[in-house]
């Protein structure tokens, strides 16, 4: 699956870019090597530990291995819902929210 750009104003630095679920519609290595086309810094997951580990496996263990080549968020929201630790999502999105560099977010 292909990084999707997201048109920023331009006074906002960076790329943000919109994407599936890492390793869960291609391989694992597919996803790796387009995140460094993509020049990929940090990647923001609103998925759920749990369902990582059932729908992308491979992504899960480079998560837990600590092995990404760029930096994870994770800030676990619902499928179609909303976050399940509101505080945390804002203290957690407010540095991202203030001028994104590269990175990609969605329910990754």
């Amino acid at each position: 699956m292909s990084f999707r750009p997201v048109a920023l104003p331009q006074d906002v630095p960076g790329t943000l870019w919109l994407t599936a679920m890492p390793g869960r519609l291609e391989p694992w290595p597919t996803f790796v090597a387009e995140a460094r086309r993509a020049k990929l810094t940090q990647l923001v997951c609103l998925t759920p530990r749990e369902e990582l580990a059932e729908l992308s496996p491979a992504y899960h263990a480079a998560v837990a291995q600590g092995s990404l080549a760029w930096r994870w968020l994770n800030l676990p929201m619902g499928d179609f819902g909303l976050p399940y630790d509101k505080p945390a999502f804002r203290r957690g999105i407010e540095p991202i929210a203030g001028g994104p560099r590269t990175g990609a977010v969605g329910r990754v």
